[in-house]
């Protein structure tokens, strides 16, 4: 069970890449917040088989995933928990146990994430909840990522918004 944990985002990323998340090669992440935050911003979708338009360069969860990618590039536990949300980081405390890993960066040391490729696009907010397109040397064409917003700082989560709508479209 503890290797299926473990290959659990890596089958995540690669389902992710060979369904094709249509995402263009040449937009980067902007590293400044802008102070203020946008609110129920709304991103079409692309037509199947087309590269989606970017609607706006994510400027207020950029730092975030900067943050992330730098915790990720230097494997620091310490500031992987900062730019995790509490919820998360049960979940993944509670994984670290039973699988026997020594920390958050050996736990998520297979994923292919670093400062080489590390661009955010497309946010979308409403709320206090934010979705955003991220590519990752392991995922170049990109996939969603979750964050929320936790004593007034953005956090990413664990959970899969692209999961989640394909968990939601087979139960109906």
């Amino acid at each position: 069970m503890n290797k299926l944990e473990k290959l659990f985002p890596i089958i995540l990323l690669s389902s992710l890449l060979i369904t094709g998340c249509g995402k263009s090669d040449n937009q980067s992440a902007t590293e400044s917040a802008t102070g203020g935050v946008q609110q129920d911003e709304t991103v079409a979708s692309a037509p199947a088989g087309k590269s989606e338009e970017t609607a706006n360069q994510a400027d207020t969860v950029a730092p975030t995933i900067k943050a992330y990618c730098d915790a990720m590039t230097r494997r620091s536990d310490d500031a992987l928990r900062a730019v995790y949300s509490s919820s998360s980081l049960k979940e993944l405390d509670a994984k670290i146990k039973s699988g026997g890993y020594k920390g958050l960066a050996d736990y998520f040391e297979a994923e292919q994430v670093s400062n080489r490729l590390c661009e955010v696009r497309n946010e979308v907010i409403t709320g206090d909840i934010a979705i955003a397109e991220l590519k990752t040397e392991g995922a170049p064409n990109g996939f969603k990522v979750k964050l929320i917003r936790e004593g007034g700082a953005w956090k990413l989560t664990t959970e899969s918004p692209e999961l989640d709508a394909v968990t939601k479209s087979t139960l109906k």
